[in-house]
């Protein structure tokens, strides 16, 4: 095993991912012992193209099927996969990727520079509406343009020169300015490689994708609808993730009621989400196959700036009432104390982390705080009607933190209910229809960047809060240019502190993944994202 040295000094572990860890010989996947491992998952929301997947069901899948240039490690330590380097120049402006040469997609293409130039530029592409396009606005040549624009403007990387291929298996990313965290970014599905048949249909692709990952599509019809979607071994696979399994088998139960009664009477060997309901028994019950661990991820309530009383001053101050009459440590107590109460935007679990940044007190619990704010924003503009919450079905801790705001502020409180998280998106995206939102993120990459500029930046995803800093979108473009841990761990503690006297997002509280597994399996841990290890699990014939 050999460190790839980024020219120009690498920014350490501590907040981002710069240094990767690479050329570790490993046996073929061909090899993998055992049989298909059955677990729990939600059904993916769409097509498996891996720019256009969002949402978990579709993540744990697409992460599965393909090889990105790097890939995390159950800490979130980014690792060679499909690369054997990455190198930067002295301004982290330019980064020359050169490819492993033995990476092949399930279909035996070659994987090559090609594959990955061609993949970014299509996900780039306005024209193509790819839901994380996003991931590209920081190489030359992209264009941030609305997709839904009658004439939409094209990004063109190629064309541009932000994305030039050298050789087979080498090509450089030119940067529209200086980013130290780059590499970090490179493990998310947004940078997956795509072969050539992609580009022929990419709707029909999405349904039975070729992948150059650990695992592939069992056979056509793996993806069957409201019920299962099964994966086997790709023994083409030449990178860390060899499977020590006979594949997966993703379950699509009714609830995660039926998923763990099924784990206890023996039909399913992985449970990802245990219950509510079993909160309170499921360690006596599992013992040692039972795991709970904190996971970089962060529950909040997010408030639309463009809904009625939460625009300018009188927003900022009902945002902070609302804060403060929400008691976090009584519902993580009544959640068994297995979550706990957040203090800041980010994840415990990330370094960097503070729960003593300036302005942390106003995510205290104080009722009378909480109504003197309300009575300072009723002098601006009285309150009238109710307080309206979206939040998807069996969300744990939803009902506390209604009971409470309304018993504080004394306002009728309600919820409107959806199923799934892709309800939850299109209800909180309505140009129409402002509201209020209870939702759980987890990052994509491990970085505290990857937390606060959606929240924070005003060219970012979160458009549905209507937030935009100047003051922050500076302080976040300082971070992307330091190389120097300790100034990174202070520009992302400026960002926070502002974002505690704004509160565009009230943080609420760290969740912890409550996971089981069968006695037929082993070797089974989840990831710094909560994850399962899947192709770690093993699993007797």
């Amino acid at each position: 095993m050999r460190i790839t040295r980024i020219a120009g000094g690498a920014l350490g572990l501590a907040l981002g991912v710069t240094v990767l860890l690479g050329g570790c010989a490993t046996p073929s996947a061909s090899s993998a012992p055992g049989k298909v491992v059955t677990i729990s998952g939600t059904e993916p929301t769409g097509a498996l193209v891996p720019a256009n997947v969002t949402d978990p069901g579709g993540a744990r899948v697409v992460s599965a099927l393909y090889a990105g240039l790097v890939t995390y490690n159950s800490e979130g330590i980014a690792v060679d996969d499909a690369a054997r380097s990455i190198v930067a120049n002295v301004d982290f402006t330019v980064y020359t990727v050169s490819l492993e040469p033995k990476h092949t997609f399930s279909n035996g293409e070659k994987v090559t520079a090609e594959s990955f130039v061609r993949a970014w530029d299509w996900a780039a592409d306005a024209a193509n509406a790819a839901a994380d396009r996003s991931a590209f606005m920081s190489i030359k040549g992209y264009v941030n343009d609305d997709p839904n624009t009658p004439e939409v403007e094209r990004s063109s990387l190629i064309e541009s020169g932000g994305l030039v291929v050298l050789n087979d298996s080498t090509f450089e990313v030119h940067l529209r300015a200086s980013r130290s965290d780059f590499v970090s970014r490179l493990g998310t599905s947004a940078f997956f490689p795509l072969p050539s048949v992609f580009f022929d249909n990419p709707r029909a692709f999405g349904r039975n994708p070729i992948g150059n990952g650990p695992y592939k599509m069992a056979g056509a019809h793996a993806w069957e609808p409201g019920e299962q979607l099964s994966l086997a071994v790709n023994p083409s696979y030449s990178g860390p993730r060899t499977p020590r399994n006979g594949g997966l088998r993703f379950i699509f139960e009714a609830s995660n009621d039926d998923a763990y009664s099924d784990l206890l009477g023996g039909y399913l060997d992985v449970v990802e989400t245990v219950p509510e309901s079993a909160r309170g028994t499921y360690l006596d019950e599992l013992g040692e196959r039972a795991i709970t661990q904190p996971v970089a991820a962060l529950v909040s309530l997010s408030i639309s700036q463009r809904l009625e009383h939460f625009a300018g001053e009188e927003g900022r101050l009902r945002r902070g009432a609302i804060s403060h009459a929400i008691n976090r440590g009584a519902i993580e107590a009544q959640q068994h104390s297995l979550e706990s109460a957040a203090h800041d935007f980010t994840s415990p679990i990330l370094p960097g982390y503070s729960p003593e940044l300036k302005g942390a007190d106003a995510l205290d619990y104080d009722a009378r705080a909480a109504r003197d704010l309300w009575a300072e924003a009723n002098a601006i503009s009285p309150w009238k009607g109710d307080f309206t919450i979206v939040v998807t079905s069996g969300f744990a801790g939803a009902d506390q933190v209604v009971s409470q705001i309304s018993r504080v502020l004394r306002i009728e409180v309600k919820t409107r209910v959806v199923a799934t998280d892709a309800d939850l998106a299109t209800a909180t995206t309505d140009p129409e229809r402002p509201t209020a939102f209870l939702s759980e993120r987890r990052v994509s990459y491990p970085d505290a960047r990857a937390f606060l500029a959606p929240f924070a930046s005003s060219a970012a995803s979160g458009a549905p809060l209507q937030y935009g800093n100047p003051k922050i979108d500076r302080l976040l473009d300082e971070a992307a240019e330091t190389s120097d841990t300790e100034e990174l761990i202070g520009l992302y503690g400026s960002v926070q502190e502002q974002l505690l006297a704004d509160l565009p997002v009230i943080p609420l509280w760290y969740p912890t993944v409550h996971s089981g597994f069968g006695r037929d399996v082993g070797n089974v841990r989840v990831d710094w994202q909560g994850f399962p290890i899947y192709d770690q699990i093993t699993a007797a014939g």
